[in-house]
């Protein structure tokens, strides 16, 4: 719901559009009556949810100039008050400018390690096409990159809103029983045999004593006993189900000694002498060839450094 501190310019238009509503009838002015429904709907509909507050600012603001012509035709708003409206309406419009221009611009123009351009790349550049599951928020950059050549599974418009329910059952389900039963239904429903993930959104689900470590939801989701991953950076990772479709492709490209979602699952196995050290260091050399910088990686590093000196 919208406060007045959230959306000043909402609640602004709400009063202004109340008052001229109720000024336009006692002027007995048609065009309040044309306005009315639409000016209702719309004032209504933005008070449900600060998303919606837009929405007026296409309407209100059109009904109360063509409200005003019409008081002005019979000399009910002089020059000297259009000039005041006018000097308001430039001040309200470079108030929020002002705001915006105060902030620092930023260093560069994206910030690669937040979005799944690297996974994009390495689909490309490797030819891997499937059916598609992506995080809900990665859709937009994924689209950008593939078009057409890759279809997405769900992005930031709303049509995507009971996907995002099903996510938030499965997620809550995980909290109680973490097993992978629920997410890999979900997958197969929709024949997913390609993903590309984010690292969360749960990062420690209680294994319930299964294991010395908490899960994290890519556990779950993404088994390495039905998946595979083949690329992970710090924004995203890229799992293809075991069949043989990508047969080929995981025998080549999988990460057999890392767990770069689960940190405390790669400590554990590491302090357990679980991670063959070779492997280990020849997969971590091959993601410094893929991803010049990462945080987790240098992470996973040093906790193979320390599992090599208690050793």
């Amino acid at each position: 719901m919208p406060t007045v501190s959230q959306a000043p310019f909402f609640w602004l238009l709400f009063v202004a559009a109340f008052v001229a509503l109720v000024a336009g009838f006692l002027t007995k002015r048609r065009q309040t009556e044309f306005w009315t429904a639409a000016v209702f709907v719309f004032a209504l509909w933005g008070t449900r949810s600060i998303r919606n507050t837009a929405y007026a600012a296409v309407l209100i603001p059109f009904f109360l100039a063509d409200l005003i012509r019409a008081w002005n035709r019979n000399n009910i708003v002089d020059r000297e008050w259009r000039r005041v409206a006018w000097v308001a309406a430039l001040a309200l419009f470079f108030f929020p400018a002002k705001h915006e221009f105060e902030k620092p611009w930023p260093r560069q123009t994206v910030r690669e390690n937040r979005f799944p351009f690297g996974a994009c790349k390495f689909l490309k550049q490797h030819g891997l096409v499937g059916t598609l599951y992506n995080s809900y928020h990665f859709g937009g950059a994924i689209e950008w990159s593939f078009g057409h050549a890759l279809p997405i599974f769900m992005d930031g418009r709303y049509l995507f809103q009971p996907l995002l329910v099903e996510h938030g059952r499965l997620d809550q389900a995980l909290m109680t029983d973490p097993t992978p039963d629920g997410w890999q239904r979900f997958l197969a429903r929709y024949d997913v045999d390609i993903a590309i993930n984010e690292y969360g959104p749960l990062e420690t689900i209680p294994s319930r004593r299964r294991t010395p470590f908490s899960f994290a939801s890519a556990n779950l989701m993404f088994p390495r006993t039905q998946w595979a991953l083949v690329y992970w950076d710090d924004a995203s990772l890229v799992f293809l189900k075991r069949g043989t479709r990508f047969e080929t492709a995981i025998r080549q490209w999988e990460y057999t000694a890392v767990w770069p979602y689960n940190l405390a699952q790669m400590e554990t196995l590491l302090q357990s002498n679980n991670v063959d050290m070779n492997v280990l260091a020849s997969e971590l050399k091959r993601n410094a060839a893929e991803v010049p910088r990462s945080y987790i990686r240098q992470r996973i590093s040093d906790l193979s450094k320390a599992a090599a000196h208690v050793d």
